[in-house]
């Protein structure tokens, strides 16, 4: 929960104060979004980019890299922190359905183990927002349904983290 209790599991629910939107105006954020399960992903990437312009982001503080599968992702996030001018934060979106081998194992944790590196030594989120799902039906109670909507909470994960670094900054 950010300090104005305004948290909640579906999101953020009140306006951003006044220095918020000073802090909203300086962030950019990157979005990579696997195309392997497509039909998928597109939704997590829809649901997430609504937050985040709901919340104040515009569009051009918003960047989007496409890459095949989820393997691919860590090393794009890592593109977003070596631009000139680097985003502050990322959210990974993709979905891993788990076949009869272990390459769905072998890939979670890759993804994993590549963005919580990258987010350590950066000092940025780097939201883990891939769906490890056992079928298609666990993938769309995740889209909206009994589950939430997993792309969306990946947005709100995003803001509250760099809601966080901000007061930590102030702080030091």
């Amino acid at each position: 929960m950010i300090p104005d209790g305004s948290w909640t599991k579906t999101g953020f629910h009140h306006s951003p104060s006044p220095s918020k939107v000073q802090v909203l105006d300086r962030w950019r954020i990157g979005i990579v979004v696997a195309l392997w399960n497509r039909e998928i992903t597109e939704e997590l990437e829809r649901g997430c980019r609504a937050v985040l312009l709901e919340r104040g982001l515009r569009e051009d503080q918003i960047e989007t890299y496409q890459v095949p599968g989820c393997f691919e992702i860590p090393v794009a996030s890592s593109w977003f922190c070596s631009l000139k001018s680097p985003v502050d934060a990322v959210i990974a979106l993709g979905c891993l359905i788990k076949g009869e081998t272990p390459h769905f194992d072998l890939i979670a944790e890759a993804v994993n183990r590549g963005l919580m590196d990258l987010s350590l030594r950066e000092r940025r989120p780097m939201v883990n927002g891939v769906l490890t799902v056992l079928d298609t039906e666990q993938a769309n109670q995740r889209l909206g349904g009994a589950h939430g909507h997993k792309g969306q909470e990946a947005a709100y994960t995003a803001l509250q983290m760099l809601e966080l670094r901000s007061q930590t900054l102030q702080a030091t």
